[in-house]
């Protein structure tokens, strides 16, 4: 349970407009998906959902 409690605090603790992004690919939505329901390129998407990430892995001190 630590480990869940650990990533909804980093998920929680991201951007508002990186967590959507996340949470939405987590959902299984595609990124054309994605980028038609927040109205936004798929290209950006793409952008947002690796920064995300990247800021999760460092929340988490995990390295890439």
């Amino acid at each position: 349970m630590q480990n869940a409690s650990r990533l909804q605090r980093a998920v929680s603790d991201l951007p508002l407009p990186l967590r959507q992004v996340l949470v939405l690919a987590l959902e299984g939505l595609s990124h054309d998906e994605i980028a038609r329901v927040l109205g936004l390129s798929a290209g950006n998407v793409a952008v947002r959902l690796h920064r995300g990430k990247n800021l999760l892995r460092q929340a988490l001190g995990e390295t890439s």
